[in-house]
């Protein structure tokens, strides 16, 4: 109960944020045809942004940002002709991912069904 209390608090002092449920991929892990079963695991105040990775869109929390900095510096590795030094390719990187469109909001994570 105490996490829906918590919920409740933060759409309260937030009303103006969007609510976004995160799935944890492991609930919805195959092509079938129906509903999927998940728990309320916790709620926060966050960002997230949304990026084409490797060819899918994947969703990321600004707690995640080391990933998506990571992909950026990998790929400006790759794309540059000359030879920049590892430090000045990861301030690239985040630069980029600082400047994503990170959208603020009431982040609430769902996990696997507690029964």
């Amino acid at each position: 109960m105490n996490k829906t209390r918590e919920f409740l608090e933060l759409v309260k002092q937030n009303p103006d944020l969007p609510i976004v449920p995160m799935v944890d991929s492991e609930i919805v892990a195959d092509d079938g045809y129906a509903w999927w079963l998940g728990s309320f695991a916790c709620a926060s105040v966050g960002e997230y942004v949304s990026i084409k990775m490797r060819g899918e869109l994947r969703f990321f929390t600004k707690d995640e940002q080391d990933e998506i900095e990571e992909f950026f510096a990998d790929n400006l590795a790759d794309e540059r002709d000359y030879d920049l030094h590892e430090s000045e390719i990861e301030k690239l990187a985040h630069e980029q991912a600082e400047n994503l469109p990170w959208v603020k909001a009431i982040i609430v994570y769902i996990k696997l069904p507690e029964v």
